[in-house]
């Protein structure tokens, strides 16, 4: 916005001699100069942000420090490993076995939530 500012002042006055166009004429090129090289430097950005790579990266980092998720994911693991547990000791044709699974699968639910 400022070249334009620049511009509409410019508009407005009149440049009197040469020597007064040619500062209008220097000015205007540092302004562009400095112009570009902010647009390259935005464009690098964008480009740096739209990486398929550093999208990924940034999702991960995300998800790893989500504490629900690690919370969700050891209560999983909770379940996971109790429904072995559970299938492999306690499951049995026995009223017993299957009181003491039933239990155990109780308590599992309990601490999971």
């Amino acid at each position: 916005m400022g070249l334009l500012n620049k511009y509409l002042k410019m508009k407005n006055r009149k440049i009197s001699s040469y020597k007064e166009l040619e500062a209008v004429i220097s000015e205007l090129e540092q302004s562009k100069t400095r112009q570009e090289e902010l647009l390259k430097t935005n464009l690098g950005e964008i480009k740096e942000v739209l990486n398929p790579v550093n999208i990924l990266k940034n999702a991960l980092k995300k998800v790893i420090e989500d504490r629900t998720l690690e919370q969700d994911a050891l209560k999983a693991a909770i379940v996971v490993g109790a429904d072995y547990v559970v299938e492999k000791f306690f499951k049995s044709k026995s009223s017993k076995g299957g009181f003491i699974a039933t239990v155990f699968e109780k308590i599992v639910s309990a601490i999971t939530g």
